[in-house]
């Protein structure tokens, strides 16, 4: 079927997009679950050694950036589960407030993902092949500034 050119919407869905959207809906929403059970976990711990630790020095700066691509994780995995609401209608409605939400968990999904795998990579060559570390202001700026 050819997009309908006044609403630019895609109603009914034909088959194949049913059937290709089911897998990753269902995909996405098991990412979904994984990646925030991960991130409440890691949350959890993360207070929990904080409030029993007696050094109370700055956390660990691999487990934060983690942390970050996990956060990342989750975003991408919404704007997949937002698929099943175009499964429940049988169409795809661009214009919408969901079109807009899904087209901004992608963007800002992906580019968080790919932003936060870089700088694992690069923190981690400077930590093992350099030896160096930033100091911990230095690193908060950096993240922020990611």
């Amino acid at each position: 079927m050819a997009l309908d050119a006044a609403s630019r919407s895609l109603s009914p869905l034909p088959a194949v997009l049913s059937h290709g959207l089911i897998p990753v809906s269902t995909f996405g929403l098991l990412s979904l679950i994984c990646s925030t059970s991960l991130f409440l976990w890691l949350m959890f711990r993360l207070i929990s050694w904080r409030c029993k630790s007696a050094a109370k020095g700055p956390m660990n700066q691999f487990l934060f950036l983690i942390y970050n691509l996990l956060f990342a994780n989750i975003q991408q995995a919404l704007a997949f589960v937002l698929n099943i609401h175009a499964l429940r209608h049988n169409a795809i409605e661009v214009g919408t407030s969901m079109c807009f939400a899904q087209g901004w968990f992608v963007s800002t999904g992906d580019l968080a993902s790919s932003v936060f795998i870089c700088a694992i990579a690069v923190h981690t060559f400077f930590g093992v092949v350099k030896d160096y570390r930033l100091p911990t202001v230095a690193f908060y700026c950096y993240s922020a500034g990611l």
